[in-house]
């Protein structure tokens, strides 16, 4: 068991001490970050999270191995001298980038930070890690995606073309628009630029062309589609203004942005996934637990307002532990993952959300639902789980993995607080535990 140092009340009784030392482990032991803890250069603890991150199916992998062997042999010397400041120094070290070796050969960026404790009597260092490598692609994709944009503006060329007031045919053009449409000089005389323009484009030109006859505006500039003479689509910067000569004319400037353009979607489309990855558990694929945290804000804000229902289920594996020792780590990846589909699948409205809560604990927000509604959802959860038939040999309740569900629900107002109604379906949680598992109890 871990012991830390500040957890310790001298004036405290023992069972107090304990209690406190049982729920830190429960949290150590449910962290999505790895923690691991190490004396003399060795690993003497390491949690799930770790165990994953460093691909090892069992503990004994680890534990009593140097924490050096895990270490990118770049990062070594950091290692060390950290590791010195921790032991001799105590000195707690601020959060700092390295690179790490799994067990079977690839390297991860990670963030770590260390501090010094006592673990079973003697100085350790607890060491805090969080695997960073897909966040750092994320940030050299958007960085490229910006260098890229760089390039594009710094090489635009820009286009130009006379046209006739009445019809709007071409009345000369240069070489660069030329290029750019894919038509020699000859062509383009025969042209209008509404015949150029891709069809969806064509009413919104056309409008602020009006405009610009009838002295309503001096110019006009917009992004628009163009046809090239391939049959292909470029985007163009359109820039028009009178020329008050006699006869009068147009002149419009056409700058490519066709790359640019592309530029921009690739960058939204990293962003989205960037805000994907943010809301989601890496892992099961539905929300994970700070998008659970906004969401339940959220809705219970609405109850309030609107003085409707609102209910919160909790659902935990049985015997899970049980199942990771049996089948290893792998194994119980793909059990959450099923379990996650399921979750997800079973309910029927868009506003029901499905959250990984941590380990092997879930949770969902039911908005506008009732006692009567979040108990037939629940039952339902746990007999959809029960049907997916997943083998589970040391389970005590059953042949096959089984879940506990406990919901509570209200009607919100000012004065409740979202932690008591969490705690409430948590206590219904572990009353279903209590009474044999593979059940659902909760409060109304």
């Amino acid at each position: 068991m871990l012991r830390f140092s500040k957890f310790i009340d001298h004036s405290g009784d023992i069972q107090q001490l304990r209690e406190s030392e049982l729920q830190y482990r429960q949290l150590v032991e449910l962290s999505p970050d790895t923690i691991a803890v190490h004396q003399e250069g060795k690993f003497v603890y390491i949690n799930p999270a770790g165990l994953k991150l460093l691909h090892a199916n069992h503990e004994e992998e680890l534990i009593g191995k140097s924490i050096f062997d895990i270490v990118h042999p770049d990062y070594r010397d950091l290692a060390q001298q950290r590791v010195h400041q921790s032991y001799f120094e105590h000195k707690i070290n601020e959060l700092a980038k390295e690179k790490f070796i799994t067990l079977d050969g690839q390297v991860i960026d990670v963030e770590v930070i260390t501090s010094p404790i006592s673990f079973r009597g003697k100085p350790a260092t607890q060491v805090i890690v969080r695997d960073i490598t897909e966040r750092l692609r994320l940030e050299e994709d958007l960085r490229q995606s910006h260098q890229r944009m760089q390039r594009i503006l710094t090489k635009a060329r820009i286009g130009t073309a006379l046209v006739d007031v009445e019809g709007g045919r071409l009345l000369g053009t240069d070489s660069t628009l030329q290029q750019i449409l894919g038509y020699s000089e000859e062509e383009l005389l025969y042209k209008t630029f509404s015949e150029l323009t891709y069809p969806e484009d064509t009413r919104k030109n056309l409008d602020l062309y009006e405009e610009l006859l009838e002295g309503k505006r001096e110019h006009y500039h917009m992004e628009k589609r163009y046809i090239r003479k391939d049959g292909s689509i470029i985007w163009g910067d359109l820039t028009v203004s009178l020329v008050n000569e006699n006869p009068p004319s147009i002149m419009a400037m056409v700058k490519d942005i066709t790359e640019r353009k592309l530029a921009e979607q690739q960058l939204r489309e990293a962003q989205e996934l960037w805000q994907q990855i943010s809301t989601l558990d890496g892992l099961t694929g539905i929300a994970n637990r700070r998008y659970f945290d906004e969401k339940l804000e959220s809705e219970w804000e609405n109850s309030i307002r609107n003085s409707t229902s609102l209910s919160l289920l909790l659902i935990d594996i049985d015997y899970f532990k049980a199942y990771n020792d049996t089948y290893g780590h792998l194994g119980g990846d793909k059990c959450l993952r099923k379990v996650a589909k399921t979750l997800k699948e079973t309910l029927k409205k868009p506003s029901d959300l499905a959250c990984r809560y941590g380990g092997e604990e879930f949770v969902i927000i039911l908005p506008d639902t009732d006692g009567e509604g979040a108990r037939g959802i629940a039952e339902n959860i746990r007999m959809a789980i029960e049907q997916l038939k997943i083998p589970h040999k040391q389970s005590k309740v059953s042949d096959h993995v089984t879940v506990c569900v406990g919901y509570a629900t209200k009607k919100p107002n000012s004065f409740m607080r979202i932690k008591d109604f969490i705690y409430q379906s948590d206590q219904a949680l572990y009353m279903a535990k209590e009474e044999g598992r593979n059940r659902i109890k909760g409060f109304a």
